[in-house]
Formats: C-alpha cells, sequence, structure tokens
C-alpha cells in the first residue's frame, strides 16, 4: 500500500504520523519511506530547490491555464470562487476530459519515486520468503 502525498505544509500531517507509527523521522527529501509492514509513503519531489511541492506542480502550466466557465485554476486550499476553480473541477473538468492529450512528462520524477517503493517492497517480500542459508 502506497501513501501520496502533497510535500507541503499540510504533509507535515503526515509525516508526523508516519514517525509516530514507525519512529522514522521524515524530512520530504526522501524518495519514499517504508512505514510498516507492507505501507509506503511517497510524498511528491522537491524539484530545482523548491521548499514545497503538490500534485498540480506536475502538470504543464498550458493544461494549468485551462479556463472553467470563465474562471482560472487555483490549487490553494482558500481561493475566490468567483474568479478561481478549485482542484476538483480541475480533475473533473480538466484532467479526465484531456487525458489523451495532457503531457505528463512532469510526472516522471514521482512516478520513479513510486517505482522505487514497489521495487524496496518486492525486494523485502522475497527476502522474507528465501529459504535459510545451509549452515
Amino acid at each position: 500500500m502506497v501513501i501520496l502525498y502533497d510535500n507541503d505544509s499540510e504533509g507535515k500531517k503526515i509525516r508526523n504520523g508516519i514517525k509516530q507509527a514507525s519512529g522514522v523521522t521524515v524530512t520530504g527529501i526522501e524518495p519514499f519511506v517504508h512505514v510498516i509492514g507492507n505501507l509506503y509513503a511517497v510524498p511528491t519531489p522537491l524539484l530545482d530547490g523548491v521548499q514545497e511541492s503538490k500534485i498540480e506542480n506536475f502538470f504543464d502550466a498550458a493544461i494549468k491555464s485551462t479556463t472553467v466557465d470563465g474562471k482560472a485554476f487555483s490549487d490553494e486550499n482558500n481561493f475566490d470562487i468567483t474568479t478561481h476553480y478549485g482542484k476538483k473541477v480541475f480533475a473533473h473538468k480538466v484532467v479526465r476530459p484531456n487525458a489523451d492529450s495532457i503531457n505528463f512528462d512532469g510526472f516522471r520524477p514521482l512516478l520513479n519515486n513510486l517505482v522505487l517503493a514497489i521495487n524496496a517492497h518486492v525486494a523485502k517480500v522475497q527476502a522474507a520468503s528465501a529459504p535459510p542459508p545451509n549452515p
């Protein structure tokens, strides 16, 4: 199981939960963290020296500039609804209907980190199921 979380001020709550569950201090710069059992946490990567990131950062500027009903996209939690639309509208009215034509290349660093977490789990499972060495 993988928890993908935004690496922003809200993500600090996830990092605190990881520390409580596993005792591991998480900074957000790790590509992934093994929490417990089969649970892994993957933060959105911090690219180009930024201090915070969220999933919307990985879409290109062209798709994020799409207007809906005359409103601009805002990835903030609090925004003026008379001039902006939020993440839910972005997902349903911009991303979903345009998924075949959106350039998702910006997601490569995030997807690479998901692969690293999956590969770490596979290696852990294989090591646990390997027969003990002969003395």
